[in-house]
């Protein structure tokens, strides 16, 4: 398959190998999530899931705050919901973080590769197809271990000043508010039902997002709701969150983290 997209990753067609344009929602095409500057692609909301933070193509902005003023060395930067810095010709962001040229990483890519595949193209075909499934699990790997190292730097330094404030449960179920929860999603700034699996985020973080907003009616506990709009629209994808989560469920794990309480 094949897909064009505009500047900033909005899909403009998917056509197949003879140039016909595909509209079977069932096709491969469709199915694959691995779309423009490979980043992930959720059908469900139609963002790109950049590794920390979701981005949307038809916003051309993050729906997050980065956790770094200036990251990109530049003045559009200090937008915090920029995607990098509005050079979408140039740059991409691979981990939501920092954007990067991708001159630099395609020629960093070619290179390494050249340099690790020519002792393995004298072997043959087979040992030219297990030399990729190992180079891919293996950059999937570091990958995976780079944005942990990174992220979990980052929240140590960042959230250090920030008030923290935990809700028992980690599932996007959990995460969605109940029928009665008219006041907002409940949150406390301490592990308030004792051991187990929390899910973490700040009041900084969550006021910083353009759709959620904290309000404190006492000094232990909070409540997360909608900027804008009524929470019972929310509300009513509780049942399906864990297969089809609201956008807000989606917001606010994104700013997310889980700590276990032992």
């Amino acid at each position: 398959a094949n897909y064009q997209y505009d500047a900033w990753g909005r899909i403009i067609s998917i056509t197949d190998s003879n140039g016909v344009e595909i509209t079977d929602t069932e096709h491969i095409a469709y199915k694959s999530p691995f779309r423009y500057r490979s980043y992930y692609y959720d059908s469900e909301t139609r963002y790109y899931y950049l590794n920390s933070r979701y981005y949307d193509p038809n916003w051309g902005r993050f729906l997050n705050a980065d956790g770094t003023i200036g990251a990109n060395d530049d003045t559009i930067s200090h937008n915090l919901f920029a995607y990098v810095s509005n050079s979408t010709i140039n740059m991409g962001d691979f981990d939501g973080n920092v954007a990067g040229s991708l001159a630099y990483y395609g020629a960093g890519a070619l290179i390494g590769a050249a340099i690790l595949a020519y002792p393995v193209l004298k072997k043959g075909t087979q040992a030219i197809g297990e030399f990729i499934t190992n180079a891919i699990s293996s950059t999937k790997d570091a990958v995976k271990e780079k944005v942990k190292a990174n992220t979990k730097s980052k929240k140590n330094e960042q959230f250090k000043t920030q008030t923290k404030i935990y809700r028992k449960g980690t599932t996007n179920y959990q995460l969605t508010p109940r029928p009665k929860d008219q006041d907002g999603l409940s949150f406390f700034t301490y592990p308030s039902y004792g051991t187990g699996n929390y899910t973490v985020t700040t009041i900084e973080l969550v006021n910083s997002t353009p759709d959620l907003k904290v309000e404190c009616d006492t000094p232990v506990h909070c409540a997360i709701k909608p900027k804008f709009g009524n929470i019972n629209d929310w509300i009513s994808t509780k049942l399906i969150a864990n297969d089809s989560p609201h956008r807000y469920t989606i917001s606010l794990k994104s700013i997310s983290w889980v700590e276990t309480i032992k």
